[in-house]
């Protein structure tokens, strides 16, 4: 049998380079006219303001507000999730990856806070179009899946006692986003660290094993 023909990667051209460019620009500047004004607040004559460039050139790129306002949000929150599965990768215990959940969610928003307004200010909110809401609520899922392998991974080997895994995912999930949202107000008088290791011990002292302890 002869081996599988192996794909090479299409070249990009200048010309995806430019688009791509392009795009990213938009999406940054839309990340800080949606957290400066909300949704509702931030029309299409903004964004190209706030990005340097004509209301024009923001439809060749994008069909409309909302979709600019998907974008954004989609692009942010899939680094972020690919950025915790690839921490999550070297570390062996169920401990570790919930301290480091809560770790990358807080450090993400201080150097991010123009994206953590707009998704903590408007998550849920009923302004925004269906196929926003429906985005929104598969992302908040999409995570919430992420910390339920967790609790169920840490349930088998024995550190966690037994929990429904869903609902203890939520509870991580929750709660975390509590303290970022505490932090982006300015609530917390604790640096990053302590309220990392805080929160961290505050749900391990709920969810651990205390016959394996």
């Amino acid at each position: 049998m002869r081996p599988a023909a192996v794909r090479k990667p299409i070249p990009r051209t200048k010309k995806d380079v430019v688009v791509e460019f392009r795009r990213e620009t938009i999406l940054d500047a839309a990340l800080r006219a949606f957290a400066r004004s909300g949704y509702e607040g931030t029309s299409v004559d903004t964004i190209a303001a706030e990005a340097s460039i004509a209301k024009g050139t923001v439809y060749l790129y994008f069909e409309s507000k909302a979709e600019i306002y998907l974008s954004a949000i989609m692009h942010e929150a899939n680094k972020l999730y690919a950025e915790t599965e690839r921490r999550f990768a070297g570390l062996p215990t169920c401990r570790q990856k919930i301290e480091q959940y809560i770790r990358i969610r807080l450090e993400y928003a201080e150097s991010h806070r123009d994206f953590c307004r707009i998704y903590f200010s408007e998550f849920g909110s009923t302004i925004h179009p269906a196929p926003i809401q429906k985005e929104l609520r598969k992302m908040y899922r999409r995570q919430a899946d992420l910390l339920a392998s967790i609790v169920s991974g840490g349930i088998a080997a024995g550190e966690i006692r037994w929990i429904p895994v869903h609902g203890a995912a939520f509870a991580i999930l929750d709660v975390t986003r509590g303290l970022v949202e505490k932090r982006l107000l300015g609530w917390s008088d604790a640096d990053v660290e302590t309220d990392i290791q805080s929160l961290a011990d505050l749900l391990w002292s709920g969810l651990h094993n205390a016959a394996t302890a």
